[in-house]
């Protein structure tokens, strides 16, 4: 499907710790089903902050460059992941030989 010529039916929150919520998302599949639509697409957003955790990212640091650079969450989480990407590339030693 082509996103640009989408539009934004509902908003279902899943908590993935209760089974109450699969069995709400699949009432509502259900629901659009016997309203005539046939296709889907399915967003699944995380929550920034969980996923800092998670990836074991100094929360202090991601903080401190979100709020200097003033930049969204995801952007800083990118640039996180990407710097370590960048050192064990020897990234600088590339540029510098360039």
């Amino acid at each position: 499907m082509n996103k640009d010529e989408n539009v934004l039916l509902k908003s279902i929150l899943v908590d993935l710790e209760e089974d109450e919520s699969f069995e709400k998302l699949v009432e509502e599949l259900k629901l659009l089903k016997n309203q005539g639509y046939r296709k889907t697409d399915v967003l699944v957003y995380k929550n920034v902050i969980e996923e800092v955790k998670l990836r074991g990212i100094d929360q202090t640091i991601f903080s401190n460059i979100k709020e200097k650079q003033d930049l969204p969450d995801y952007v800083v989480l990118d640039f996180i992941e990407c710097a370590g990407v960048i050192k064990d590339k020897d990234f600088k030693k590339r540029v510098m030989d360039a």
